[in-house]
């Protein structure tokens, strides 16, 4: 037995659905309709590629920069600064180096640009530690040391003013 679902609308002389929706349709498409309806699609078409180019909150790119620095033995230390608009806003580093501290030292000028009132801080990351330091002044300077050049030991970083 066949279902009113499966019965083409022509052979439905009242034009209903078994739940009493009109099947019949009023009229010929006006041609507003037909104009309408692909210029609406094309506008959602066009605002969906410009969501996918843009995500939100991308107001300006990410670059990544790497700095490696060759200890004894062979090893490395490498350092990972992630950039946006033109600052540090985190960094990692991973010491391999078996007796050696990565030192990074930076300074910023809070005065105003007078160069009276300068700021420098100091991570020492210690042998054979991986950290995450967090961002930091774009001037900042990366060695290797033999000792930590903080007064602390608080491990695996010590920071401190430089």
């Amino acid at each position: 037995m066949q279902s009113d679902r499966n019965v083409p609308s022509r052979d439905n002389p009242k034009g209903q659905a078994k739940n009493g929706a009109n099947l019949l349709l009023a009229g010929p498409p006006t041609l507003e309709c037909i104009v309408k309806k692909p210029l609406a699609a094309l506008a959602l078409a066009a605002a969906t590629v410009g969501t996918l180019a843009i995500p939100a909150g991308a107001s300006t790119p990410i670059t990544w920069t790497h700095q490696t620095l060759h200890c004894a033995g062979r090893k490395t230390a490498t350092i990972t600064y992630k950039w946006q608009s033109g600052a540090i806003v985190n960094s990692w580093v991973d010491n391999r180096c078996g007796h050696q501290y990565v030192n990074l030292v930076w300074c910023m000028d809070n005065s105003g640009g007078d160069g009276a009132t300068t700021i420098c801080g100091q991570d020492d990351v210690w042998p054979k530690t991986k950290a995450n330091l967090g961002g930091m002044n774009p001037d900042v300077t990366a060695a290797l040391v033999l000792g930590s050049e903080c007064d602390s030991s608080e491990g695996p970083v010590d920071s401190c003013q430089a």
